[in-house]
């Protein structure tokens, strides 16, 4: 009965571990693709602020000309180009934030990436100990029987301890 318990925890525990790693593993391509996605979203929201910029730019330069102002030159090219440095800031900045959140991610994806391999190392681990669990008392009863402390290799009759 013992035989069959033991053998039953370590399936069990290889199992268990096995799930846990497909789990993990599971959860480490959905952070992948967070990063992924992440990243894209960013530079989507970099590229709709280039173009809101440069929608106010061009209605700014719109309607200085239309008002007879050169704005090639004076307050107009300064307005024009502290907007444009602004806009390539923004860009910069939501860029920069998708990467730091795609990184996040991607750490996210490497824990789970060792997290899977914990668990399965851990099902084989159980498996074993439940094994041993069941050969232990053997091993102290057939010492108890003997009266050795313990299962000692034979000797080699070839090997002398000399070197």
């Amino acid at each position: 009965m013992s035989l069959i318990s033991a053998g039953l925890g370590a399936v069990t525990s290889i199992m268990s571990g096995n799930y846990q790693a497909k789990v993990a593993n599971n959860n480490a391509t959905i952070a992948e693709q967070n990063a992924t996605r992440v990243r894209q979203e960013a530079a989507t929201q970099a590229q709709m602020q280039d173009m809101e910029a440069s929608q106010e730019i061009g209605a700014m330069l719109a309607q200085s000309s239309s008002s007879g102002l050169d704005v090639g030159v004076g307050s107009g090219a300064l307005r024009r180009k502290s907007a444009s440095e602004l806009a390539a800031r923004d860009r910069g900045f939501t860029i920069y934030q998708g990467q730091v959140a795609g990184d996040a991610y991607n750490q996210e994806a490497a824990n789970f990436r060792s997290e899977a391999k914990g668990a399965k190392l851990g099902g084989f681990l159980g498996a074993a100990t439940s094994l041993f669990d069941l050969a232990g008392p053997n091993l102290i009863a057939d010492a108890a029987k003997t009266g050795k402390r313990g299962i000692r290799p034979k000797r080699n009759p070839i090997y002398t301890g000399a070197v």
